[in-house]
This record gives C-alpha cells, structure tokens and sequence, in this order.
C-alpha cells in the first residue's frame, strides 16, 4: 500500500502520511531505525536474495514489533554478513559463457541488494553502515532519517510513575492524555522541544498509538 498521494484529491493519503510521521519521528530509537531500515532495505531484495539476508530482516521486523530481543538481531545480522560476502565473491567471479553472464547479472544485483540491506540494519543498530535508499514517494522516510541526526536522546530520571502510566496510556491508544503527558515530562525536568511540541501541537494530528514520543519514553531493553 502506498503512502503517498502525489496528486491533489481527497487526503486519504496525506492523513497516512501524518500518521506514518507521528509513528516514526525522527527515528529517536533503535526500533525505529531498524523498522524503517527493514521496509525500505526490503524494496532493494531481488529474486536471488540470499536467505541470510532475508531472514535478517524478518527477525528486525519481530524485533520491532518486541517479538526477538536486540541480541537475535545482532546473531541474523553477522550471519548476513557472511551471507553479503559471499554475494559479493559470487557478483565479481569471471564469465565464460551467455549463460554463466546472466547468472553473473543476478550476482551483481543480489551483491547489491544484500549490501544495502546489511548496511541499512548496520546504521539502525549504530555500527557502521549507511542509511537505506528510501523510495522516491516515502517522504516520511526521507523526513525522518534526516531529523535522525537530531533525534532527542531520553534522560532515565524522565521516567517518573507519572510519565511512565501516561505514556503506556498513550501507547495503547489513548491519545488524548499526550498534552498532559507533555506536562508530566517537563514536571520531571525534560524541556526537549522536539517531545514537547510533539505532544502539545494540534496541528501534530492524528496521532497513532504507535506514536515515537511514548514508544521514547518506553523504550527500555
């Protein structure tokens, strides 16, 4: 399903847009990187994906979803490594025949896509990497790997009861309690605009339950 509507008409796509924004933020912690890294990564797989690379992602997806803990991730990414290595042996072997040359094509674009997507989960879990090729029409990706370099880092002594009942609130859809929660926050010492605004501004609207600032405040390993 696409998240972008690119011609004017009803705001269908704009209002997924704005939820797609409010989900992700700029991207503030590791399972957000690691959600965006594994959908835009994922459009860069070709049909001779190595099976590394493809269970990488699947176990990222079960991570951001707290399905797989953050160490079954660092254990599918080395053994993506391996699996990006190997491509790139396979993508740079000599070509005898028509046939062996269109095996060396499919080489070249597994070695591409299986780079990309190691080096996507690379920069989400901050050890290297680069930032995944975000399709033409993600604008809330482009938007929020850009305001990632940025993202506001959460003080632990933020966390109060307060803050903490709030943000689970707000985590299970109760979205009317965020100005409030904003005001608990700053209670607790947090003035970080980008959390504050998030909360407080109307025209934020519609938020998700998957909102970034309660996923910030909850995000503890």
């Amino acid at each position: 399903m696409s998240l972008i509507e690119s011609k004017p008409g009803p705001r269908v796509g704009n209002r997924e847009v704005r939820c797609a924004a409010c989900e992700y933020g700029p991207l503030a912690t590791t399972r957000k990187r690691v959600a965006v890294a594994c959908r835009c990564a994922g459009y860069a797989l070709g049909l001779y994906t190595d099976h590394r690379i493809r269970k990488m992602l699947d176990v990222g997806r079960a991570y951001t979803t707290r399905l797989a803990p953050l160490a079954a991730l660092v254990a599918a990414l080395r053994e993506a490594e391996a699996g990006a290595s190997e491509a790139g042996r396979r993508a740079v072997s000599d070509v005898w025949s028509i046939f062996e040359g269109l095996r060396a094509g499919d080489a070249r674009e597994a070695s591409r896509g299986a780079h990309t997507a190691v080096g996507a989960i690379q920069w989400a879990l901050g050890v290297g990497g680069a930032a995944p090729p975000v399709p033409p029409k993600w604008v809330w990706a482009q938007t929020a790997i850009a305001r990632s370099a940025t993202a506001p880092v959460f003080a632990p002594e933020w966390r109060t009861q307060d803050v903490l009942a709030l943000a689970r609130l707000a985590q299970i859809g109760d979205l009317g309690v965020l100005p409030i929660l904003a005001d608990a926050l700053q209670d607790a010492g947090c003035e970080d605009e980008q959390i504050l605004s998030h909360c407080r501004d109307p025209h934020e609207d519609p938020h998700t339950p998957g909102c970034w600032v309660p996923d910030l405040i909850l995000d503890v390993e």
